[in-house]
């Protein structure tokens, strides 16, 4: 058994049964809803996902009418028959032009990105930080690496072109790569295509590596 694959597995759908709940961030919500649109397969955590659509339906009527109930639910219903219909077989609708939450979010299309060059093979946009994120878009050449860093909390990654690989495995186009303070990781882009992610963390990265640790103290 892969256990870093297995822990990856479960994060993943910690935040898929929130994404159901309307309890995540604005930025965790764009980031959930486009890897529903992108993704090609469907695992066990629908049906999951299903129960606990079907829980919160039935008290929504109460739910609903109190000041505290979820935000950010405006899209459910229809990303939830998207899942749905993959779950009796149907086709599902795929975007016709990218990943339409994550450029809804930043307010345009994603091949419009005014890129920042960071290192060589390695490009940023940041966004301003909404609800205690911080969040960016990831241009890395196929082939490249990112330095090499752990998580003071959690880094969330969804891939919106090409591939890239860690130590917890490979993730393509629809994937979400979930990081935590017990992964340190140098991910790589896979060769030819660029890949191209949308990234969410709430607390600062740390460069691990020799260049790396240089760097840190150089910020402190």
């Amino acid at each position: 058994m892969n256990v870093l694959a297995t822990r990856q597995r479960d994060l993943v759908s910690g935040l898929l049964a929130e994404y159901a709940l309307g309890s995540l961030s604005r930025p965790l919500h764009a980031l959930v809803e486009t890897h529903i649109e992108l993704s090609d397969e469907t695992d066990g955590w629908l049906d999951d996902l299903s129960s606990l659509a079907a829980d919160q339906d039935a008290g929504s009527e109460n739910d609903l009418s109190s000041e505290d109930a979820p935000v950010g639910l405006a899209d459910r219903d229809a990303a939830l028959s998207n899942i749905f219909a993959q779950i009796d077989g149907k086709p599902a609708e795929r975007p016709a032009q990218g990943p339409r939450a994550v450029e809804r979010f930043i307010g345009m299309p994603v091949a419009d990105v005014p890129w920042k060059r960071a290192m060589p093979g390695l490009a940023e946009y940041k966004l301003p930080d909404v609800d205690g994120c911080e969040i960016s878009l990831l241009r890395i050449d196929g082939g490249r690496a990112m330095p090499v860093h752990t998580h003071h909390g959690s880094e969330i990654t969804l891939v919106l072109q090409g591939a890239f690989s860690d130590d917890n495995g490979n993730y393509g186009v629809g994937d979400i790569a979930y990081a935590d303070n017990e992964v340190n990781h140098r991910p790589v882009a896979d060769e030819g295509d660029v890949c191209i992610c949308f990234a969410v963390v709430d607390a600062p990265l740390e460069l691990t590596g020799p260049i790396g640790r240089l760097i840190n103290g150089f910020r402190r």
